[in-house]
Order: structure tokens, then sequence, then C-alpha cells
């Protein structure tokens, strides 16, 4: 039987008991069979044991509250991202809203039927724009798509097609929304939607883990699109991904 401290702390225990306290013959045989399976018990190694299952167990319980902290913060940033998409959304929708609902007056020596065909484009325009404003985003990119077979050169049709990527985008279907946005900086380089569609294609490529691209393109709003809103909203997306990346 080998010597170990926990049995020698024993022994030296069980013989101060002996040698201090008077026992009967009883009593000092029950405190020596005690001490018996006190030494099995450690020649069992069933302390040791215990003592590694409790280690195991502290460190399956530290690497199970290291993954619960990173799953926490994937979660946390999922919510930011999905705040920003709806802050960014609304704020666009309420510009816009006020442009949308404005009449459309036609230019003197107009046709009757030029003004009915203005007419008409505002009031389809209008309609998609609220379907979208309302949340249904299926049904305003259909009505978009119509507007947009509809009225292939109208005065709306750069915003329509911003809108229609934009009802893509805000469901994070970032593979339709992207051709839609390009369309209005090829299609219609000199509109007031042009900044808006070349931040919203830096934003999907950073949302599509493409970050190098990501920075060359809201680099690109920030130069050629100084002192505005779109610029401001590329300056903060670049800040975020250069965190991000840290």
């Amino acid at each position: 039987m080998k010597t170990t401290p926990q049995r020698i702390a024993c022994v030296v225990a069980a013989s101060l008991l002996l040698g201090l306290v008077p026992l009967t013959a009883s009593a000092q045989q029950r405190l020596e069979e005690r001490l018996v399976r006190i030494e099995r018990l450690l020649d069992s190694g069933a302390l040791t044991d215990m003592a590694n299952q409790q280690d195991q167990m502290r460190q399956t319980l530290q690497h199970l509250q290291g993954e619960v902290d990173l799953l926490r913060r994937d979660l946390d940033e999922i919510k930011r991202r999905q705040h920003d998409h709806y802050l960014d959304t609304d704020r666009r929708l309420r510009q816009l809203e006020n442009t949308a609902s404005k009449a459309v007056t036609p230019a003197a020596g107009d046709s009757a039927p030029a003004s009915s065909e203005a007419d008409g484009e505002a009031t389809d325009y209008q309609a998609a724009f609220a379907l979208l404003k309302s949340g249904q985003y299926a049904q305003a990119a259909t009505a978009f798509e119509r507007f947009l077979q509809r009225y292939p050169q109208g005065q709306y049709t750069a915003n329509a097609l911003y809108w229609l990527g934009e009802s893509h985008y805000v469901v994070r279907d970032f593979a339709k929304a992207l051709p839609h946005f390009q369309r209005v900086l090829d299609e219609h380089p000199a509109s007031g939607k042009s900044p808006d569609a070349l931040l919203k294609i830096g934003f999907i490529h950073h949302e599509q883990g493409n970050d190098a691209q990501a920075r060359k393109v809201l680099e690109k709003v920030k130069a050629d699109y100084p002192n505005t809103t779109a610029a401001a909203l590329a300056e903060q997306r670049l800040l975020r991904i250069s965190s991000s990346s840290r």
C-alpha cells in the first residue's frame, strides 16, 4: 500500500485521537475500521477521479461560456445591421415621400393625352411607393417592375429603378437588388438617386463579405458626392468596416 500525504494525514489524525482521547475497545475498533475505509477510498483513486472530473467540467463550462459570448456578439452585430437598414430605408422613404406627393404639372402646349399620360405615371408611381412604405416589399417590387415596363423613359423611371432595388435590399435579397442599383448609375447617371444607388452598392459588397470592394465603392461615394448624406453614410460604414477588421 503506497504512502500518500492524505493517508499520512489520516493516520496522524487517528493516532492523535487514539493517543489523546480515552476510548473503549469497541470505540477504538470502530475508529480503526473507519480509518481502513478512508485508506481504501484513497487507494481506489476515487477522490482523484472526482477532482479530475471537476476540472474537466470547469474547462467545459469555460468553453461553453466562450461560445455563448461569441454568439451574443454575432447576434448584436446582426441586430445593429438590421437596425441600420431600417433607419436608412425609413429616412429615404420620408425624403422621397415629399417629392412623390407633388402633382405633375404638364408644360404649356402639351396635349390632353400627354397630360393624361403624366398623371397616370405619377399615380402608378405613388401606388407602388405606397406599397413599399407600408412594408409590402414583394408587392412593391412587382408594382415597380410593372411601372418600369409601362414607363421605361418616364419622369420617375430612375427613382422607380432605385426603389425596386430597395424593395429587394430591405429583405436582404442582395443578388436581385444589385443590378437595379447599377442600372440607376448606368442609365441615369445625372439622377438624384445616383449617390444613393452607389452607396447601396457599397453596402451590398460589405454585406456579402467583400470588404475590399466595399471600401473602394464607398470611397468613390465620398469623392464623387462630397458633403451629401450619402457621403456621410459611406464614411460611417467605412469606419465600421475598419473596426470589424481589427
